[in-house]
């Protein structure tokens, strides 16, 4: 699962990496000034290929015969392909708040140790 750069109206989920807004700690300040260092390199390299690209996926599994597996939820029991139980797992594993700020605080770590090292 990769991660993504991205701003406050993200949600904290895993997958995304957002910058931290008010803060009063050095070692949070450095990480959002790198953090939307970098968001806006990405922004400014990238604007021109948005689009058909980003929508012109394919999934070639779906056409492929597969078995089935229950899934079950508290209200709800269905069955699904199995090609998609893999995709609703990763889903509902990307979606983890307690994951996003453990990842944002290894990041930060992370970050101020190398500027330290850097002294």
């Amino acid at each position: 699962m990769g991660n993504y750069l991205a701003d406050g109206i993200y949600p904290r989920w895993l997958v995304f990496v957002k910058t931290i807004r008010c803060s009063s700690d050095e070692r949070n300040d450095y990480f959002a000034e790198l953090q939307e260092s970098a968001r806006t390199d990405v922004e400014r390299a990238f604007v021109e290929y948005e689009g058909v690209q980003l929508i012109s996926w394919a999934n070639d599994d779906a056409d492929e015969a597969s078995p089935s597996h229950d899934v079950v939820t508290p209200n709800v029991r269905m069955r699904v392909p199995h090609y998609e139980v893999g995709r609703l797992k990763e889903h509902a594993d990307m979606r983890q708040v307690d994951a996003h700020i453990r990842l944002q605080k290894d990041l930060i770590e992370e970050l101020w140790a190398r500027k330290t090292e850097r002294r």
